[in-house]
């Protein structure tokens, strides 16, 4: 009953977006649509929802930002930001589009290198990639499979701007990182990473849009928004 209902929202959301279609007919959907979105991001939704848009849209050109920090998007001329983790009140409007969970990783062949499984006693002797978001804060809360709640205070040995660099840093094999979900599970599937303690459960963290359009957002970036919903949620 739940999947319906969700269903059924979406299928009223695509049936309002083509009748706006319909009703600007005579405005042919073309042009420029500027888009920026954390690193983590791009590869796994961004760009699959992008690629969705020019084939329904083939007039469109998309111009991508990816940049882990939040761009002044008024200023920079940028239609619509892809943004994590709480927002802070501004001008700008947005809504709720997905969520993800960090997950320790490491490469298979640094696994396979190190003499012991990796535990909660014995993660701090492991070299830790971190990104720069999680320098700010060393503390990092998990719940196990038993929801009994656990602290780690992880000190980088590594730290890097990007998540792109630190999933470089990963596969060659420098250490442990904690990665999102959305973007480290792809390199799981091939084989190249794996999960380190996969009974941790780190807090959700929110997935937003905003953009900063005073009346109605344009069509183009309504099709781009529900694109992306259905890339988040695969």
């Amino acid at each position: 009953g739940e999947q319906l209902f969700k269903r059924s929202g979406e299928l009223k959301t695509l049936l309002n977006l083509t009748i706006d279609e319909v009703s600007n007919s005579t405005q042919q959907l073309a042009g420029l649509l500027s888009i920026t979105a954390p690193q983590a991001l791009v590869q796994s939704a961004v760009l699959p929802a992008i690629e969705q848009l020019v084939k329904q849209f083939p007039n469109i050109k998309p111009r991508l930002i990816a940049d882990d920090t939040n761009q002044n998007i008024i200023k920079k001329g940028i239609d619509i930001a892809i943004r994590v983790g709480e927002q802070a009140d501004s001008e700008l409007k947005g809504a709720k589009i997905g969520t993800h969970r960090e997950i320790f990783v490491a490469s298979s062949p640094y696994l396979s290198a190190t003499k012991h499984s990796i535990t909660l006693q014995n993660i701090h002797a492991h070299p830790f990639i971190a990104t720069s978001w999680q320098t700010t804060n060393l503390t990092h809360r998990f719940l196990d499979d038993k929801n009994k709640p656990h602290e780690l205070l992880l000190q980088p040995q590594f730290e890097m701007n990007s998540a792109n660099s630190v999933m470089e840093s990963v596969l060659m094999g420098l250490g442990i990182a904690l990665l999102p979900d959305i973007y480290a599970n792809k390199y799981i599937r091939e084989g190249k990473i794996q999960r380190v303690l996969p009974n941790l459960q780190a807090k959700e963290n929110n997935i937003y849009y905003v953009h900063a359009y005073k009346g109605n957002m344009p069509l183009i970036m309504k099709w781009f928004i529900e694109f992306l919903k259905k890339q988040l949620k695969t």
